[in-house]
Parts: structure tokens; C-alpha cells; sequence
């Protein structure tokens, strides 16, 4: 007879989805011992042919089954997820009981590879940022995400049904839907609003955990509150700051980067509009009018 074969292994070659504590079983066409000479059995890592493991055939307390036909290692390695590994057996490490004739090993990446189940869901980074000010008026929404997704059911996520896991909303989650169509390409989703936000208007948006990874990892719902609309800025005034010798009836102007209007809403929380003047030294307030 020839020397020993190897039958078959769990996990087989090119297997997927693998537990990050797998043990490795090898299946012989016939019972297989370590030799006199010994030799190891080591794991590589697939993407950079990096040694992971190196055990001993003869090492009791990693290598079970010797005097059978099924050898079970159990590596003191916790494998990364989503990780490919290959398995190395040295040339005359194990032998048939009955003859002595040697079972030939594996030297090669490809006879006996495996990858390793990924258990981490997918992460959303939604631009713009949450709490992010003067957006553009005409900005579109962009959700990008570090892995391609599906729906839970394993559907395809398809421009035409994506706008059902997207919320976009004036103000807050309780707030009126703002209308808007959704594309995605790749793991990049874009939403784009049917119409420019207002000036100030405060968008909340989110995506619903109804999508997951090739792994069945779903991601968990996220949302962001941003604010539209670049704000007025000053340029500068007159008097200037620290002016002095200002007359006691002089106009204070204050000079704008475009053309200002009374706010339509409250003030820093409060419910008036009031342009105020105080007194530097005291702190009290010496002038104050509604905007409006």
C-alpha cells in the first residue's frame, strides 16, 4: 500500500464562516501515529504568509487522536475574524501505525485553507456629522458604511427599495418627513432631498437596523441632527471695539457679509429678539429693542 492519505478535515479546504475557536480535524484513510523523527503542524495567515501557530505532533495537550485514524489540533490561537488561514503538515511527521510509511504533509497555501466567520456588524458614518452648523442649503446626505450590506432576509439593497430603511425628518425623530430619493453604490448610500433645506432648518436623519453584513451582523440604527443654512457673518462695526470719545447720540452700524433680516424664531432659547447694550464696567443693561 502507499503511504497515508488524508481523507478529509474540518474544516475542509476553502470553508467559510469558521469559528474564531475552531479546532482543526484531520480525517486519514487509515490509523496514523508521530514518528520517531516528529515534526509540527503550523498555521499561516493567508495575507501576509505570516506564522500564526507552530505545534508539535507529539505536543499532548494540542494534538489528540495519534493511534487513529481522526487527529484533532487544538491551536492556543483565538483566530481574527474574517481571516484566512492555511495549515502546513511537515513531510514525515505522521506515519501509517501498521507500516511505518510516511504521510507526505502539506507545503502548499492552497490544499488545506479556510476563513474565519466575522462577528462584527457593520459601522455608519453619516456625513453631515451629527451636530454639525451651516450646511449647505443644497447639501446631500451621505451614509457610508465599512462593508457592503443586505436587507435580513439576505435581499439585495437596490436603489429602487432603499429609501425604506432611511428617515429624514424637519427638526427631530418626531418631526415632518422631509421628501427625498436614496441611491446607493457600493456601501456608500446617498440621500438626496427633493428640495433645498431653509435657511436654519434642523434635519434629523437615520437608517433603521434592517440591514446587515455577509455574516449576518446588523448594524445598529443610527442618526445624526444637523443644522442648514450658513449663518449671517459680522464683519464689523461702527464705533470699532475699544473706539473711544463716541458721541453721546451716535448710531452703532453693524456691518453684515450679505443682507439681514429679523429672526422669525427665538433667540439663543429665549422668546424675544433683542439687540441689547450694556455697560461695560457694570455689566448693566443700558438699551434694549426687538429686532423685529
Amino acid at each position: 500500500a502507499g503511504p497515508p492519505k488524508l481523507s478529509s478535515s474540518s474544516p475542509s479546504d476553502n470553508s467559510t464562516n469558521i469559528s474564531l475557536t475552531a479546532n482543526l480535524v484531520l480525517n486519514f484513510d487509515s490509523i496514523v501515529s508521530a514518528t520517531s523523527a516528529g515534526g509540527n503542524i503550523t498555521l499561516y495567515k493567508d495575507s501576509d504568509n505570516s506564522v500564526v501557530e507552530v505545534i508539535d505532533v507529539t505536543d499532548a495537550s494540542k494534538v489528540s487522536g495519534l493511534g487513529s485514524a481522526v487527529v484533532t489540533i487544538n491551536p492556543s490561537t483565538t483566530f481574527s475574524e474574517g481571516t484566512v488561514y492555511y495549515v502546513y503538515i511537515d513531510s514525515g511527521a505522521l506515519e501509517r501505525t501498521s507500516d511505518g510509511k510516511d504521510y507526505g504533509g502539506i507545503s502548499n497555501s492552497g490544499t488545506l485553507n479556510f476563513t474565519t466567520l466575522d462577528v462584527t456588524a457593520p459601522t455608519v458614518i453619516i456625513s453631515p456629522a451629527n451636530g454639525a452648523t451651516d450646511v449647505s442649503n443644497n447639501t446631500s446626505i451621505t451614509l457610508t458604511l465599512n462593508e457592503a450590506i443586505r436587507y435580513l432576509d439576505d435581499s439585495t439593497i437596490r436603489d429602487n427599495n432603499i429609501d425604506n430603511i432611511i428617515t429624514l425628518k424637519d427638526t427631530n425623530a418626531s418631526g415632518a418627513d422631509i421628501a427625498f430619493d436614496a441611491i446607493i453604490s457600493g456601501s456608500t448610500i446617498t440621500i438626496i432631498p427633493d428640495a433645498g433645506f431653509s435657511n436654519l432648518q434642523t434635519v434629523y436623519v437615520a437608517i433603521g437596523a434592517d440591514v446587515e453584513d455577509g455574516s449576518d451582523n446588523a448594524i445598529s440604527a443610527t442618526s445624526a441632527t444637523f443644522t442648514a443654512g450658513v449663518r449671517p457673518y459680522y464683519n464689523k462695526s461702527y464705533p470699532k471695539v475699544f473706539h473711544k470719545n463716541i458721541g453721546i447720540d451716535a448710531n452703532i452700524v453693524l456691518d453684515f457679509d450679505r443682507v439681514v433680516f429679523a429672526s422669525t424664531t427665538s433667540a439663543g432659547g429665549r422668546s424675544d429678539r433683542l439687540v441689547s447694550i450694556y455697560n461695560a464696567t457694570t455689566g448693566l443693561t443700558v438699551f434694549s429693542e426687538d429686532s423685529n
